[in-house]
């Protein structure tokens, strides 16, 4: 039976290929995204073009409707529940990346913990007038680096998480806490993903897979950390959108 599937993030990396998916299954998605400008949102732009021109083409069963909006704008996300009965929630906006969120840290906090917090409130029944006849399936992205400077290898979920190295990480622990605590609240169905380095088709331009293929294909030096002695975990998109 098809289900009615908000994706945030829509229009970005893995938001796009979430979407796909999902349309191609047969659902009715609505993605929420405010095309930032953290990279060119002229990429944003073409890859919902692409998700909708494929289905389009492919004539997926599903639906897809995009709505340009902030995930902190509770009155807009209040709304939106309010208008759409929502089965599940795949919450994949955030302010991505370590290095940036060491120059502004107020803001991957009010995007990563207060967006999160309005899409719980609103899964739960407590924005607005109108009370979810079933609360939504929540699922959430979170990140490998919430596990700061843990030195075990491979990292497994129990391991501390309690020591973040960054800002970004600090956000994310903090709105995975939150998903627990709506859980234990209100009975909450919340599924956290901790994200390792994901790569594939429409990757956003200042991951560290997209810079050294554009280096090699443009003819430039790739440059090596740690005299090249790197180890690195990546995930293909599929198979994150598989899980």
């Amino acid at each position: 039976m098809a289900k009615t599937i908000l994706v945030t993030g829509a229009a970005g990396f893995i938001g796009s290929h979430a979407v796909e998916r999902l349309v191609r299954r047969g659902d009715r998605v609505i993605g929420l995204d405010n095309l930032n400008d953290y990279y060119d949102p002229s990429r944003k732009e073409a890859n919902l073009r692409e998700v909708t021109a494929q289905a389009l083409a492919n004539h997926w069963p599903g639906t897809f409707e995009f709505l340009k909006g902030d995930i902190r704008d509770r009155q807009m996300v209040a709304d939106l529940f309010s208008d759409h009965q929502i089965d599940a929630i795949v919450h994949l906006a955030a302010m991505a990346g370590v290095r940036v969120s060491i120059d502004d840290p107020g803001l991957y906090y009010d995007v990563n913990v207060m967006g999160t917090l309005a899409l719980l409130d609103a899964a739960v029944g407590r924005m607005g007038t109108k009370q979810p006849q079933k609360k939504p399936t929540f699922v959430f992205a979170s990140t490998s680096s919430v596990y700061g400077n843990t030195q075990t290898v491979p990292f497994v979920p129990e391991d501390p998480c309690d020591r973040p190295l960054a800002p970004y990480a600090a956000s994310k622990r903090a709105s995975e806490m939150l998903g627990y605590t709506y859980h234990h609240l209100y009975g909450l169905d919340c599924t956290v993903f901790r994200f390792f380095t994901v790569y594939g088709p429409r990757g956003r331009p200042d991951m560290m897979a997209y810079k050294v293929l554009d280096n090699i294909f443009t003819g430039c030096d790739v440059p090596l950390y740690n005299n090249g002695n790197m180890y690195r975990d990546w995930t293909y998109v599929d198979d994150i959108v598989s899980g």
